[in-house]
């Protein structure tokens, strides 16, 4: 144990080597650590009231089970078997439904930060393979219900695209971590009845320890008009990894 530390349309992946001395290939979970209770705290965005800006890895396959029964799991869509599932919530509460196995990390749907409803897609999405190049780039596109509490369900349609664009040297309060994979990625939303929305991230994430810099712009639409424009650029302050 690691003491608290300052210091899916088509699937279409390309690979290829950047002019990077890192040749050899990542293995994502040398870079994306999913433990329970794994935790990381970040220097808060502007405004921000409730102390640090934090995200945290719960390891739970019930809360799988029972949204996983709100769809047919005799599809070929539901992984269950010789996975391990995971919610990587962020300082909103809200969480990414996360799931590993010897293909790679998938995303399997969102729980929004109101509690109100759930998103689960119509084809987990490969997030990352479990070892890839640098220079690897992918666009997957999936549509996904979406669950309320009060019974109601809705369609929509959701695209990740995404280049890992070479290695770099990060500083940051937590301290200076070298070989650190800049993900650049953007993740669209289509909601229906004009309802939008769209994250465009840069992330930095350190061998053996996560994201330890990030840039991410939020911005939400209705009927085209923007009504959420926001840039937050959380810099990592200390971490604790189980």
């Amino acid at each position: 144990m690691q003491a608290l530390k300052r210091g899916v349309f088509a699937l279409a992946l390309m690979y290829g080597v950047l002019g990077s001395s890192q040749n050899n290939p990542i293995k994502i979970t040398d870079y994306y650590p999913l433990a329970d209770t794994n935790e990381w705290r970040y220097t808060a965005p502007e405004g921000w009231k409730d102390g640090d800006y934090f995200s945290r890895i719960t390891a739970d396959s019930t809360h799988f089970s029972g949204f996983l029964k709100k769809r047919d799991t005799s599809a070929s869509n539901v992984k269950s078997k010789g996975v391990q599932s995971f919610l990587h919530f962020d300082a909103t509460g809200a969480a990414k439904m996360l799931q590993l196995d010897t293909q790679g990390l998938y995303y399997v749907g969102e729980l929004f930060a109101d509690g109100k409803s759930y998103v689960l897609f119509d084809e987990p999405v490969l997030w990352f393979p479990t070892t890839f190049p640098s220079g690897a780039e992918s666009h997957i596109g999936t549509g996904f219900t979406r669950f309320y509490n009060s019974g109601e369900t809705t369609r929509g349609q959701f695209t990740l695209t995404q280049k890992i664009t070479g290695f770099e040297t990060i500083s940051v309060p937590a301290g200076t971590f070298i070989d650190c994979i800049r993900v650049d990625f953007t993740n669209d939303w289509d909601f229906g009845k004009g309802a939008t929305a769209r994250s465009e991230n840069s992330y930095h994430h350190a061998p053996g320890v996560g994201v330890v810099k990030a840039s991410a712009r939020f911005i939400i639409k209705q009927n085209g008009k923007t009504l959420i424009n926001r840039l937050v650029t959380p810099d990592l302050k200390k971490y604790y990894l189980n």
